[in-house]
């Protein structure tokens, strides 16, 4: 359990050195986090109303960070349809009602204060072309994209390609070892794999938002390094 939480406090450490926004970045992780213990909570339980909320709910306290996470969505629905076997009508609706939470508590701030500023910067998230659609429109992708990569500076570089690099070797030890594991534990590590390839790819599509990407990543990917260190432990 100490081991586990190193791991993650060493990884988001890690995301912080190339992160613009401190507080950002911090926010995200620890949504993200808290998030990812909730689902687990799901596996296997009589009643996963109130986690499933719990989970939802923090994952929409991510979103407030990053719109765009909200593509997440149908990635915890699917965890907890078809790996935790644990989605009922209650839950899904618990989990509807966690995601709206956070937008309601901002909405009903902002009526009070007439204060809109953040629903502006919501209006540019979903409004700023992602690089992806920059490519593909574009006459000359190369230059679009050097142009994307060249605007992070090499603090970004260097930590996306170190978290690239141990999700490859993460996954790829995980698949070659889950043997050994509890179905369990395998299932429920399934969701770290899945979700390190999401926030990895949405970091890719879009740079515009890598200080909260990059706290979501480091938690994802977190859980695979404990694995590798714990089976490289015993091995």
């Amino acid at each position: 359990m100490l081991l586990s939480a190193a791991i993650t406090i060493l990884m988001i450490v890690l995301a912080l050195t190339g992160s613009e926004s401190l507080w950002l970045t911090l926010f995200t992780a620890g949504a993200i986090l808290m998030a990812h213990l909730s689902l687990r909570m799901c596996y296997k339980i009589e009643q996963p109303v109130v986690d499933t909320f719990h989970a939802f709910f923090f994952l929409g306290l991510a979103c407030i960070a990053t719109p765009w996470l909200l593509l997440l969505v149908p990635f915890f629905l699917f965890y907890l349809g078809v790996v935790m076997l644990n989605l009922t009508w209650r839950s899904f609706w618990a989990g509807f009602m966690g995601i709206l939470l956070p937008y309601a508590a901002i909405t009903g701030i902002s009526i009070y204060l007439g204060n809109y500023v953040y629903f502006d910067s919501v209006r540019y998230a979903f409004t700023a072309k992602p690089m992806l659609l920059v490519i593909a429109t574009s006459a000359y992708p190369f230059t679009y994209f050097l142009e994307y990569i060249l605007s992070l500076s090499v603090w970004q570089i260097i930590t996306w390609l170190t978290f690239t690099l141990i999700g490859i070797f993460g996954t790829r030890h995980f698949f070659k070892t889950r043997y050994r594991y509890k179905i369990r534990e395998r299932l429920l590590t399934n969701i770290e794999v899945y979700d390190s390839i999401a926030l990895w790819l949405l970091l890719l599509i879009f740079p515009q938002h890598y200080s909260s990407l990059i706290g979501g990543l480091a938690v994802s990917l977190s859980r695979l390094l404990y694995k590798r260190s714990t089976t490289w432990k015993v091995s």
